[in-house]
């Protein structure tokens, strides 16, 4: 399935656990020896009475995420697809090294369009990986310099570094150790361009927490309004956010690329 380009391998582990080894999901990874995606997401029993499905998520380097924007559309249109649940609204667990990732809301909107609740995002430097807070500076109320770069910390259940650029196209994506980066160019005041490099995975076509940390940052500059659209190479997402303290939403496309059966 994916979100915008943004590929991932789902697994249902509901009638019996899957446990892979990160080398094991290293090769499934590989576009050229394996199936190929930038994440692997298992949909298992939910760990709380009140939530329906649990997500467990592994970047392509068979690390766990603790979210994924896109991911969450896609597992969301699964289970509605194989008739694990026809609920518009369903309640999802996050299984991540991170405790404090909870849970996730998703919508659906249409037949392919769906809506996640992502979280409440913080901006504080404190969340980051230790090695980008050592070596960090604040030089504004939201803004921090690494080196010559300057960026807003955004986190969102994984740690996003959020880089304001003139020219998103014109620009050098690389990654910072430890986080997710992505470039923003503001287009408008209701209009960004994105593109990310995902920490274990590279540069995608789209990153959904990525797209609401973009949005996020760019909202508590004072750069745009409440509802913003986000131009990825992969395809374009809406997310929306009324400011400090408030749940961040992001609404978009979860496609299918194909179906099959996997010895795991």
């Amino acid at each position: 399935m994916h979100g915008c380009g943004n590929d991932f391998l789902v697994c249902e582990a509901l009638s019996r656990p899957i446990n892979l080894e990160a080398g094991e999901i290293q090769r499934l990874a590989d576009r050229h020896f394996g199936v190929g995606f930038d994440q692997l997401l298992l949909i298992e029993p939910p760990l709380r009475p009140t939530s329906d499905f649990a997500l467990a998520i592994y970047n392509s380097d068979g690390l766990a995420a603790g979210h994924c924007g896109n991911g969450a559309r896609c597992v969301a249109r699964f289970v509605f697809d194989q008739n694990f649940s026809h609920k518009p609204i369903l309640t999802w667990d996050i299984l991540a090294p991170d405790a404090s990732a909870g849970c996730f809301v998703t919508k659906r909107l249409s037949e392919t369009d769906f809506e996640v609740e992502v979280g409440v995002p913080s901006f504080s430097i404190d969340t980051m990986p230790s090695a980008l807070r050592t070596d960090a500076r604040q030089i504004g109320a939201f803004l921090f310099a690494r080196d010559a770069l300057e960026f807003t910390p955004v986190h969102l259940g994984n740690p996003h570094a959020v880089v304001m650029v003139a020219d998103v196209g014109a620009t050098l994506v690389d990654g910072i150790e430890g986080v997710n980066v992505g470039f923003c160019q503001v287009v408008d005041r209701g209009h960004l361009k994105l593109r990310v490099f995902e920490r274990g995975v590279g540069e995608t076509l789209a990153c959904g927490s990525g797209a609401c940390a973009a949005a996020a940052a760019a909202r508590i500059l004072g750069k745009t309004d409440a509802i913003v659209s986000l131009e990825m190479r992969g395809g374009n997402v809406q997310v929306e956010w009324q400011g400090q303290g408030t749940m961040i939403q992001l609404r978009g496309p979860a496609e299918v690329s194909f179906r099959g059966s996997l010895r795991l």
